[in-house]
This record gives structure tokens, C-alpha cells and sequence, in this order.
């Protein structure tokens, strides 16, 4: 018995110093690895132009509220204009729990450990892969497949919501503790989490392929009828429906849309989405380009 003690023991030291060898609980690395500070860039720059006029976009939505007989109190809304990097919100400091919406920085901040080398896309999970799981967490909203991912690589939730702030480049002072404790999001934290899928989308480009294949012909698209690409995830909880994503105009824009005891939320955010686009083409790209015309001069 000694003796095969021995030799298992003789069997790992060796395993341990010869490459290729590995066990099936320990991670792989990242085939892509590269350094953190080379492939992504989290914080948001300040606005480059000014070319959303606040009272204007205040009365876009008042009316848009108005139109649809929403509660101004049950809703929040987050905009983002990728041609002047500037940011336009509606009630934003409320808070809502979160449901699905949690899945996007769930999956982004993995992808930086893929970065690392920590973990690969091809680790297995569940019986798939950790690139199936985020695959169906992304695409089909599949709660299994996101909680196996949520308890696999972190601890507690507490700790991985404290890890996903970094994604919005906000001060994790300034968080709700029912974000910490309960999942509670407002619209600046996904909107700008969102904006830095964008911004990365390189780094990103996974996730931004899964949410192009989220919820055909519904939320965002359904307003838009495919008419341009859309990377989006929705949240849906009881009271709580949700939309946010990015919208590839010509200058790129995310929308978020956040509700509580707001009936027909999918059709709500369909026609946001209908109704900034236009505001976007019709209004601020060519504010921008006279800007840029005169700066020319």
C-alpha cells in the first residue's frame, strides 16, 4: 500500500513540472491571453462635443411618457451618444432589481480572466462548456446556466457585484447597498456598463455577438424591424422589465430602458428604441457634423 502511495505521489510531483499535463479542476489558460492593460480600456472619456441639449431630450421623454400613459415614477431611461461620448438619463437615480440584466457583467468581467489566463472559453461547466453556458445565458437568458456561472467562479454574490463595478467606471461608493446585497441596478450602471462593451468591442466581441442573436423580432428590434444591428439583453422579473443595449448607427448608441409596474414593456421599449434612433439621425448627427464642419474651418 506504501509503495502505491508512492508512486501516485512520484506520479503528480512529475505531472506538475511537465507541460501539457493538467487536471480537469484546474483552470486552463486563456488561448488569447494578453495583458489587461493592452487590450481594453474601462474608463469613460469625458464628452468630446455637446450636442444633446438637455431641456430638449427632458421633453423627448416627457412627451414619450405622456404618449403611453407610463408613470413618470415607474420608469428610467439611459442614453448614450456615441458621436460626442456624451450621456442623457431620465429618473436616474432609481433603482430596480435587476433580473436578467445581470447576466451582461456577469459574463464581461469572466472574459477578463480569459485575458489573463486564468480560465479559458473552453473550461467545461455543467456538463458544456463555460462558452455554451454564457452562450445560453446571453442569448436564450438561460437561468440555470448563469447561476452555474455565477456560483463556479465567484464566492458570493456580494463579491461579484463588487467586482462588476469597475465595468461602469463609477465610484463603487456612490452603488446602492441593495445593489450589493440584492442586485439592484439604476440606469447610469448598465448604461455605461453597455457603453463599455462598446468602447472594448474588440476585447468583447463574444458577448457582442451573443447579444446580436438575443430575443429576435422583441425589445429594441421590434421597433427597429432589423433595420440596423443590435446587441441587447433583456431583464424580466415580476414588476421589473428591462431592456438595454447597443443600437449600430452610423454613430453608435445605447439605450436603456428600466421599469417597475409598467404594463407592455416590450412594446415600450421597441418604440424607445424607434424614437431615439430617429432623435439620434434626424437631430444630433447633424448638430455633430456642422461641429465638425466648422472646427474644419
Amino acid at each position: 500500500m506504501k509503495r502505491f502511495l508512492s508512486l501516485i505521489l512520484m506520479f503528480l510531483i512529475i505531472a506538475a513540472q511537465v507541460p501539457g499535463i493538467s487536471f480537469a479542476d484546474e483552470p486552463e489558460n486563456g488561448k488569447d491571453a494578453i495583458p489587461l492593460e493592452e487590450a481594453r480600456d474601462l474608463k469613460i472619456p469625458d464628452p468630446v462635443y455637446q450636442v444633446i441639449d438637455p431641456d430638449e431630450f427632458q421633453a423627448l421623454i416627457d412627451d414619450f411618457i405622456k404618449e403611453y400613459r407610463i408613470r413618470p415614477k415607474e420608469i428610467s431611461i439611459g442614453f448614450y451618444y456615441s458621436g460626442s461620448g456624451e450621456f442623457a438619463y431620465y429618473n436616474d437615480n432609481a433603482w430596480y432589481y435587476s433580473a436578467s440584466l445581470f447576466k451582461v457583467p456577469m459574463v464581461m468581467s469572466l472574459v477578463d480572466r480569459i485575458y489573463e489566463g486564468e480560465m479559458s472559453w473552453d473550461m467545461p461547466l455543467g456538463g458544456l462548456t463555460f462558452h455554451e453556458r454564457a452562450d445560453k445565458a446571453l442569448i436564450d437568458s438561460h437561468n440555470p446556466s448563469a447561476y452555474q456561472i455565477l456560483g463556479k467562479y465567484w464566492s458570493t454574490e456580494v463579491g461579484a457585484r463588487r467586482d462588476w463595478t469597475v465595468l461602469s467606471d463609477l465610484d463603487p461608493e456612490s452603488f446602492s447597498r441593495n445593489y450589493y446585497n440584492c442586485s439592484w441596478f439604476h440606469a447610469p450602471f448598465i448604461t455605461r456598463t453597455m457603453v463599455n462593451l462598446l468602447n472594448n468591442r474588440d476585447y468583447y466581441s463574444e458577448i457582442i455577438e451573443d447579444l446580436k442573436l438575443a430575443q429576435p423580432g422583441d425589445y429594441f428590434r421590434r421597433g427597429l424591424e432589423d433595420t440596423y444591428e443590435i446587441a441587447q439583453k433583456y431583464g424580466s422579473w415580476e414588476e421589473f422589465k428591462h431592456t438595454s443595449g447597443i443600437v449600430f448607427t452610423e454613430h453608435p448608441i445605447v439605450i436603456t430602458i428600466m421599469t417597475r409596474n409598467t404594463p407592455n414593456e416590450n412594446y415600450l421599449a421597441g418604440q424607445l428604441a424607434k424614437l431615439l434612433v430617429n432623435y439620434t439621425e434626424q437631430q444630433l448627427d447633424p448638430t455633430l457634423q456642422k461641429l465638425l464642419s466648422e472646427n474644419k474651418e
